[in-house]
């Protein structure tokens, strides 16, 4: 499978999931860093790459439908409180 892990997921992820024989990147190999949430949702639905993030506004930033997404988006929660 295809990911892109948003900035806030550790480096560690990405290496689980490559040693498992996914072509994973992260936002930080393809130097956006700091960039919007639309930006980073785009490039990840043109290169058809499962979004992993940790940010829970970037559905609703993104305008996010699930009908008409061309991209899969993962939520992960982690810790108490959500």
């Amino acid at each position: 499978m295809k990911f892109k892990l948003d900035e806030n997921i550790s480096r560690r992820g990405v290496e689980l999931l490559r040693s498992a024989g996914h072509d994973a990147l992260t936002v930080r190999d393809e130097g956006l860093a700091g960039a919007d949430d639309e930006e980073i949702y785009a490039v990840a639905s043109s290169e058809g790459r499962t979004l992993i993030t940790l940010d829970y506004d970037l559905p609703k930033s993104c305008g996010f439908r699930l009908s008409a997404a061309r991209v899969s988006l993962s939520l992960i929660s982690v810790g108490a409180g959500r």
